[in-house]
């Protein structure tokens, strides 16, 4: 799993929120935007820029991000697109996104915008306040809490879970944006560090280098196939 940042406008006591976080939990977080963003210093933390444009973050974001992924977004159309995904969903607000719930956020969204372009009703949300920080900082504990557990231990991040003749799952260089994963058998352990927050690098038996995403368990009288 990892978390993936709808970065501009994001209030700046959530950005170090998510900071804290990911540096305690050891979680990969990348955040997107179309203008300069400032990060702490972090093996864990990574920025993505891209073109001015009002799609262009939300575009990238759905390019990245996989099943299980965390977006954080105040952006209901974009939370739709990444929960088709298999991801979650949370706004700066502390609402969380699932399948159960996305479709019903999303057309009370159209309506109240109805409304509001209709002059039925006027202003907008309220102001961002200390309890919405709470909230938030409240749900993305359970959240992670819940979901860590369920992910397993041997999730490609650690070198000694890694070894020849294992079965796993890579991702590699060119499949990066998609997140297309590779099934296969590790011939060579390329990475050095017992850990890595992007998956321990791989060469696979049929030649194939990538990052470890999934270790796949052992079964008997079967071995994995290359994808």
């Amino acid at each position: 799993m990892r978390i993936l940042v709808d970065a501009d406008a994001l209030p700046r006591v959530i950005k170090n929120i998510l900071f804290r976080v990911v540096e305690r939990r050891c979680i990969p977080l990348t955040l997107v935007a179309n203008q300069p963003v400032a990060i702490d210093k972090s093996e864990y933390i990574e920025r993505v820029a891209v073109p001015a444009g009002s799609d262009a973050a939300d575009d990238r974001i759905v390019e990245l991000v996989g099943p299980g992924d965390l977006v954080i977004t105040a952006d209901i159309p974009l939370a739709d697109r990444v929960v088709a995904k298999g991801a979650f969903a949370i706004d700066p607000r502390g609402k969380l996104y699932t399948e159960e719930n996305v479709k019903d956020r999303l057309a009370s969204r159209d309506l109240m915008d109805g409304l509001r372009n209709g002059g039925i009703i006027t202003g907008g949300p309220a102001a961002f306040s200390r309890k919405d920080r709470q909230t938030f900082t409240n749900q993305l504990d359970r959240f992670l809490t819940r979901h860590q557990k369920k992910e397993t231990q041997m999730n490609g991040r650690n070198r000694k879970d890694i070894n020849p003749g294992v079965g796993v799952k890579v991702v590699q260089k060119q499949d990066q944006r998609s997140g297309r994963l590779t099934e296969g058998i590790v011939k060579d352990v390329l990475t050095k560090s017992p850990t890595h927050p992007h998956g321990i690098k791989v060469r696979l038996t049929n030649g194939i280098v990538g990052r470890v995403r999934e270790v796949l368990p052992v079964t008997s009288g079967c071995s994995p196939q290359t994808s």
